[in-house]
């Protein structure tokens, strides 16, 4: 078998379909690179929300001082004890997800590298031995017997990498739908907050 090259997104070459077929391994059906494509994405989210929140205190006091009235009075009160609050909150949950994500990308690549070079090993064993299959021979039933305990090894040890792999995924899933809830929270919070400031003038 050829050498393969990594290039993302990491596919399994042809050469290799019968050999995932013989130990039942489905490859991974995604674009691991996206991942951190995604992850960027929520990143500049979380510095958009951390500009907020550490913008500096001086500039809130010297609007006050130029300001007077209910309005910069409410809106003080609200920067002081909420918005910085729900900033650090927003930025907290949007790092969290670009992390989830990130992983998970460089889980399924992992995931899809382990088994290449698992499939590449199994596909070569197998090669090596098809010339000595010669049927009702000791040594034809030999080769047969050692192909077969071969396959189930790997097949036994795909299943187990990807049930470790799936089992993560959820996790990986749990944690970005929290924080997404978190972000919902915050959201309604602010609204709330807004509106209490425009109630009060």
């Amino acid at each position: 078998m050829s050498d393969y090259k990594y290039e993302l997104p990491l596919t399994l070459p042809e050469e290799l379909y019968d050999t995932a077929r013989k130990v039942a391994f489905k490859w991974p059906d995604c674009n691991e690179s996206m991942f951190g494509l995604y992850a960027e994405k929520w990143l500049s989210f979380a510095k958009g929300c951390t500009d907020v929140h550490e913008l500096p205190e001086s500039q809130i006091t010297t609007a006050e001082e130029k300001n007077e009235g209910a309005f910069i009075d409410a809106f003080a009160d609200f920067w002081d004890f909420r918005a910085v609050a729900h900033a650090k909150t927003s930025s907290n949950a949007c790092l969290r997800i670009a992390g989830m994500l990130s992983y998970a990308g460089v889980l399924l690549l992992s995931e899809k590298k382990v088994a290449l070079e698992s499939l590449k090993e199994l596909h070569d064993f197998l090669d090596r031995y098809t010339w000595a299959w010669v049927p009702f021979s000791d040594f034809g039933e030999k080769a047969e017997k050692q192909n077969n305990e071969k396959i189930d090894s790997v097949r036994a040890y795909l299943a187990e990498l990807s049930d470790h792999v799936h089992q993560e995924l959820g996790y990986i899933s749990r944690a970005i739908g929290e924080s997404q809830q978190v972000l919902g929270q915050t959201a309604a919070q602010v609204k709330i907050d807004t509106d209490k400031i425009t109630k009060s003038l």
